[in-house]
């Protein structure tokens, strides 16, 4: 079970299913970045900055399965 211990499930607004870090809590964000193998939970800690929470297994856009061309990339502040 390993690392499994520390996620618990959840459930995205558009209906994908993962394993999210144990403190995530309802209204953090997921985001991809450009390269990474994993999705990453952000908190938004005020109006312009976010904290990481943790990485993220979300089934069907791991490893950029989900990135396309015409993505829309956005800028994170991190705390």
């Amino acid at each position: 079970m390993g690392q499994q211990v520390e996620r618990k499930p959840f459930v995205t607004m558009k209906g994908f299913v993962g394993l999210a870090p144990r403190h995530a809590e309802e209204g953090d964000i997921v985001i991809i970045f450009p390269g990474a193998k994993f999705p990453y939970v952000l908190r938004r800690c005020d109006d312009e900055m976010y904290i990481l929470v943790g990485e993220t297994f979300i089934h069907g856009i791991m490893y950029g399965e989900f990135i396309t061309k015409d993505c829309k990339l956005d800028r994170f502040i991190l705390k």
